[in-house]
């Protein structure tokens, strides 16, 4: 579903708290793909850092005009430091979806609706990742060979400890498999 809408608005937001799969997702994405995709990591940046590189990015889009797909990975959109780089990164969104390309953002925060707007980014191209269901985390237990009469009862517990956080979650099956549940 998510590749498919790429596919159609050429957009893609995954927000969600740290750990929860964001990157992977984009991944996952990608490679349903079947083309040539950059990747920016911007965990380490702030506003201003940010906004220097977006400017980068929107300079060699200028110079090369042939369709280009980009993941900007884990970029701060809280509003302070998204009003620092909205606009090379609007830049960039445009040059990117003029030539038919593509991209994607992960952030731990939603984009500021402000940002949205100015962007025209469309509700649909806006995706919450969700945390694990307890079902499901139990299903994990048991293709971890967890046995059936326990992988309830740990699935449960662990969805109580978790709430569901993929890489609690993790932490969890990975610590209990060790101790041969």
């Amino acid at each position: 579903q998510l590749h498919k809408h790429l596919r159609t608005t050429g957009i893609l937001v995954l927000n969600g708290s740290s750990g929860v799969g964001k990157t992977t997702i984009a991944n996952l994405v990608l490679k349903r793909d079947n083309t040539n995709w950059d990747w920016v990591k911007l965990s380490k940046f702030e506003g201003r850092q940010v906004s220097l590189l977006l400017r980068q990015i929107g300079l060699f889009l200028d110079g090369n005009r042939t369709a280009v797909n980009l993941v900007i990975d884990d970029i701060d959109t809280s509003p302070s430091h998204a009003r620092v780089f909205e606009d090379q990164l609007g830049a960039v969104l445009y040059s990117i979806l003029e030539r038919n390309g593509k991209i994607i953002l992960t952030t731990q925060k939603e984009l500021p609706k402000r940002l949205i707007h100015r962007l025209g980014i469309k509700a649909a191209s806006l995706q919450q990742i969700p945390s694990l269901e307890r079902d499901e985390i139990i299903e994990f237990f048991l293709e971890l060979g967890c046995p059936s009469e326990l992988a309830s009862t740990w699935g449960k517990l662990t969805y109580f400890h978790t709430r569901g956080h993929p890489q609690l979650v993790h932490a969890r099956l990975k610590s209990l498999k060790e101790l041969s549940w």
